[in-house]
C-alpha cells in the first residue's frame, strides 16, 4: 500500500516538474521571439514606443499588460500568441 502512494507522489511530481519546465521553455522562447520582433520593426525603419516595449517585456510576469490596445497590431500579435499560450499553460494545466 505505501508502496503506491510513493509511485502515486513520484508521479505527480514529474508531471508537474515537466510542466513547469515546459513553460518555461515557451516563456523563453517568447523573448527570443519578442527580441527577434524589436530588431527586426527597428531595422525596418518603424519604432516602437517605450510603453508598448516594457509591457511586452513584462507579458510573462504580468497578464495586466494584455491591456495594452497598442500591442494588439498585426506586428505583436504572434508574440501576444506565445504568451496567451503560455498563461494558459500556467493556468489551466496544472
Amino acid at each position: 500500500m505505501k508502496d503506491w502512494r510513493l509511485r502515486d507522489r513520484i508521479g505527480t511530481a514529474l508531471a508537474f516538474l515537466s510542466q513547469i519546465s515546459f513553460t518555461a521553455s515557451i516563456f523563453l522562447a517568447y523573448t527570443q521571439y519578442l527580441w527577434r520582433q524589436m530588431r527586426d520593426a527597428n531595422q525596418g525603419g518603424k519604432y516602437v514606443k517605450v510603453k508598448n516595449v516594457n509591457d511586452l517585456f513584462s507579458l510573462d510576469v504580468s497578464m495586466l499588460a494584455f491591456l495594452n490596445r497598442d500591442l494588439w497590431t498585426r506586428r505583436f500579435s504572434p508574440v501576444l500568441g506565445i504568451a496567451l499560450i503560455a498563461w494558459y499553460f500556467i493556468f489551466f494545466l496544472v
